[in-house]
Parts: C-alpha cells; structure tokens; sequence
C-alpha cells in the first residue's frame, strides 16, 4: 500500500542546479526560485508572485534581493508583470487552480459512485452523486411523462360529443334502477374489467332478444367487448357487467329502429315519385316501367 506524506509538494528537477539558466544567475538567485516555487504553491496563484511580497519569500537570503529577482528575469525563468513576477515554467511541471479542481471533482464524483453503489444514499440524496442526478432526473422524467398524459386523457374527455356523454349518463342511470339495496357485506364491493370472454346470464339474453329482436347481439356483443376492454383506468371497471351489457343492446336497438323508420320513408317516397312517372308515362302513351317485386325494402 502505498504511503501517504502529509503536506504540500512542488516538484523540483534534480537537474536544476545544472541548469544554464540557474547556473548564469547564480546560487542566491537559484534559491530565490525554489522559494517562489514553493511560494507560489502554497498561495494557489499558478505561478504568480507580487513584488511586496518578495522580503518574505527571500527570507534570509543574503544580498540584494530585487537584484536576485531581476537576474531570474533575464536568464527567462521569471517574467515581469505589473505587480510582480511569474515564474515561466511554473505550469509546465505544476496543475492550475482549475486543473486541480476539476480533479478533485472527479474524486469527489467518483467516490460519491461507489457510495451510492454500497447504499449510502438509499434514504437521502446526495447532489454530489452522479448517480443520484440520473435517477432524480428519470424520476422528473417519468413525472413529466404521467402528468403530459394525464392532460392528454383529460382532453380527450372534453372532447367527446354530446352523445358519448349521454351514452354514460344513461347507463348509469340504468345501473342505479337495476341495482338493489346494499347490505354492510355487499358496500364494500369492487367492480372489476370485462373479461375477454364475457358471455352475458341466460336471463339477461333472453331478456334483450324481447326487447330488441332488430338487433344483430353477435355483431353487437363484439362492438360491446372491443369498446370496454379498450377503456382505461377506472372507466373501464363495473359492478354489474350484465346491466351495462342490457344498457348497450337497448340503445343499439333505438339506433336500429331509428334506421329502419327512415328507411320505410325513403322507400316510401320512391314509390310514390316512380307512381307519377309511369302516370306521366301512361298519358303520354308510353309503356309503364314493371317493378321486380321482392321481399322487403323497395331498393
């Protein structure tokens, strides 16, 4: 395992004190330059160094310190700037500010990953936890989601006509004057979704057939089936299939007998108009025309 030495470093070449640069500016002005190094480091400035603090940072260095620091500047390893100096290669061998931070934020994050993976934030969210923002941002998904459909389903309901409306009301008016009073046991009774193979009582069969003898039941039944299995949520859950099953027949009957009425006047009407034409056709001498006579409707 490797060892931990407490403190702060900055790199230092075994190679400096033959460096040509440090060699030309001599061994006071060599030691001015580790000091700024280590200076810089432990002030955080990349680099930088001001002039008032160069008492300090050549504490104890015998001579003439701006002298020290301009020889660094002309053998090129300081710079001038307006309140000081910058050591030239100072982030060439040493991490920025910036630099060091984004690596501490990748430990953090990475450290937060294996946490999180343990269980240590399964009752709290910890927002330096990447892991945590990509589920919170899933769940504010899913969130949007259900919220965007439940506006879709609340606008689809406003937009049924009239008559799907009345088509409900109805039949829970039906299911109201079928229903019998309940006892304490039956109050707590659910409703449930249609069966695909729902197959209506005997009673409740016969019962349809002589009320609506018009009505196609196979054809029906199917439209019945198709319609409340498709139903969502709540609005597809009864109590009493076989009355919501009665309710719909008897409707499909109305419809039936509406249909069949105005069929009788459409054919009514051709009857009595290719009765004028052949009256017409007679006074002018000319043969009437022969209507095939069959059972039924006159089509």
């Amino acid at each position: 395992m490797a060892r931990r030495i407490p403190g702060e470093f900055v790199p230092s070449d075994v190679n400096l004190a033959n460096d040509p640069s440090i060699l030309r500016a001599g061994f006071r002005a060599e030691l001015l330059f580790r000091r700024g190094n280590e200076y810089a480091k432990r002030m955080r400035r990349d680099g930088l160094l001001y002039a008032i603090e160069l008492p300090i940072i050549g504490h104890g260095i015998p001579g003439n310190l701006a002298t020290f620091a301009s020889e660094l500047v002309t053998y090129g390893l300081w710079e001038t700037t307006p309140d000081g100096w910058f050591i030239t290669r100072f982030l060439k061998w040493n991490l920025s500010q910036a630099e060091q931070e984004e690596s501490r934020g990748q430990k953090r994050s990475g450290a937060a990953k294996t946490n999180h993976k343990r269980g240590a934030h399964r009752d709290e969210f910890d927002p330096e936890c990447p892991t945590c923002k990509d589920e919170e941002s899933a769940r504010s998904s899913e969130r949007y989601s259900a919220r965007s459909s439940e506006r879709l389903s609340v606008a689809d309901g406003d937009a049924r006509g009239r008559g799907q409306r009345e088509e409900e009301e109805e039949e829970s008016r039906g299911q109201r004057a079928e229903s019998k009073p309940k006892s304490t046991a039956s109050a707590n009774k659910r409703g449930t979704r249609l069966a695909p193979d729902f197959i209506p009582a005997e009673q409740t069969r016969a019962t349809i057939l002589a009320e609506c003898p018009s009505v196609d039941l196979m054809r029906e039944h199917a439209k019945f089936v198709d319609y409340w299995i498709a139903q969502p949520s709540s609005k597809g859950i009864k109590v009493d299939w076989d009355a919501v099953w009665r309710n719909w027949m008897r409707r499909a009957g109305e419809t039936s007998t509406r249909a069949n009425g105005r069929q009788r006047e459409t054919d009514d009407l051709f009857g009595r108009a290719l009765a004028r034409a052949n009256a017409r056709d007679i006074a002018a001498g000319i043969q009437p025309t022969e209507l095939l006579a069959i059972e039924g409707n006159v089509l």
